[in-house]
């Protein structure tokens, strides 16, 4: 049982969890009441089997405020992509039953939209191209760069603290 099972939810933010970018936060209530069917987190797919991958994934997909559902091969994650729709999937390029190919095939089978990036432990750029010709959203190499999974899933997401914020400068000389 957790707090959801009882009704509304308050949360009071203090001063020190307010983000300093928004208006003045004693300008409208900070109270915030929401109901366990008005709440929904965003899940992604990883299908890899190299269990450092997926401890790294799994690290950037939870700060991203992203639930991981993990899948080791084309088959289990077939079976997830049919019974649920995820906001993105996370594929490494080579499984043991076949490969992010055979995921854009029943992707596009099932007539989803869901975004499928390609992890790669080469990181060639022919294999890239092909990725991307074949419908994949991005390619990263791995190791990852610090910071770009992370961008590519908030962008994915239409997180608003990514938005360009307009400079200070244009305001003074613009």
């Amino acid at each position: 049982m957790n707090a959801f099972d009882h009704g509304p939810l308050s949360i009071e933010l203090t001063v020190a969890q307010r983000d300093p970018g928004l208006p003045d936060p004693d300008a409208f209530p900070v109270f915030l009441t929401q109901r366990r069917d008005d709440v929904s987190i965003p899940s992604g797919l990883v299908v890899c089997r190299d269990q450092s991958i997926c401890g790294a994934l799994s690290e950037v997909l939870v700060h991203c405020g992203v639930a991981p559902v993990f899948a080791s091969t084309v088959r289990e994650a077939v079976l997830d992509i049919a019974k649920r729709d995820r906001s993105f999937a996370l594929c490494q390029d080579a499984l043991r039953d076949g490969s992010y190919e055979d995921l854009l095939r029943i992707r596009d089978a099932f007539g989803s939209s869901m975004p499928l990036i390609v992890i790669s432990r080469t990181g060639e750029w022919p294999d890239y191209f092909r990725a991307i010709d074949q419908g994949a959203h991005d390619f990263l190499a791995y190791p990852l760069i610090p910071g770009e999974l992370q961008r590519i899933i908030r962008n994915l997401l239409g997180d608003p603290y990514l938005l360009p914020r307009p400079s200070p400068l244009l305001r003074l000389f613009g």
